[in-house]
């Protein structure tokens, strides 16, 4: 069971180390105020995985870490690296499909996780 009361905390935590404003988070990763504040009260259920990597990338911690799935909260820099430097597009692709398109890929997503050999 996902736990968004603690992915939020997370997230506020991480967001009022690196003093951001909820405004400014929402800036740098295209997205309005209120869904800052929605994530971090737990009022989304689902964080999309690309917001996910995205969001810890801008607040320096670890995508895993920020979802809840670790308690290791800094990045493995090369790993990371790495996959930072992919998810700018991955995240401007995303951003470029409709609601089902959208939602199509997050069934996807969901669908590949749940398959040991694909899961970090």
């Amino acid at each position: 069971m996902i736990d968004v009361i603690e992915i939020g905390k997370r997230i506020e935590s991480a967001r009022k180390e690196l003093n951001l404003t909820q405004e400014e988070l929402a800036k740098e990763l295209g997205l309005n105020k209120s869904t800052i504040q929605r994530y971090e009260t737990g009022q989304v259920q689902r964080i999309k995985l690309p917001v996910i990597a995205a969001m810890a990338k801008i607040l320096n911690v670890s995508p895993d870490w920020l979802s809840n799935k670790s308690e290791n909260k800094k990045q493995n820099l090369q790993t990371n690296k790495e996959f930072l430097n992919k998810d700018k597009i991955h995240l401007e692709k995303y951003n470029m499909l409709n609601d089902d398109g959208k939602a199509k890929l997050n069934e996807r997503l969901d669908e590949l996780l749940e398959l040991p050999k694909y899961r970090r």
